[in-house]
């Protein structure tokens, strides 16, 4: 995985060339928009339940993804904030983006849910 100081340039290129696909998002400026107030609030503990270093759609895990695998996601300080599928992981109402979300640990079945204990999103 490569990173440029915005941290996430070889993502934003693979994204442009996905060009009828928005995923949770309406236009790459909320993509953007997000993904800015998400790395701007990242650190602090208001964000820590919604944290987790794997992808909510194909399960893969930040160090063990393939560069090619890392840029279908958009990663910060080690936690996929948008899934390869292109879903917020983290509330945008938490970031003061106002949006419907759907919290993808309701959705997971108790077997999907063993794998993201670790994370601490998710209880047993």
């Amino acid at each position: 995985m490569t990173e440029s100081d915005s941290g996430h340039t070889q993502t934003m290129e693979w994204f442009y060339r996905q060009p009828n696909y928005y995923g949770d998002f309406t236009s790459l400026e909320e993509l953007l928009r997000y993904v800015d107030a998400v790395s701007a609030e990242i650190d602090k503990p208001a964000l820590r339940s919604y944290l987790t270093p794997r992808c909510t759609e194909c399960g893969m895990r930040v160090g063990a993804m393939t560069t090619e695998e890392a840029l279908r996601h958009i990663i910060v300080k080690g936690n996929v904030i948008v899934a390869c599928e292109w879903y917020w992981v983290v509330d945008p109402n938490a970031v003061g983006i106002q949006d419907t979300w759907c919290d993808w640990a309701e959705e997971m079945t108790p077997e999907d849910k063993a794998r993201w204990i670790e994370t601490g999103r998710i209880t047993a």
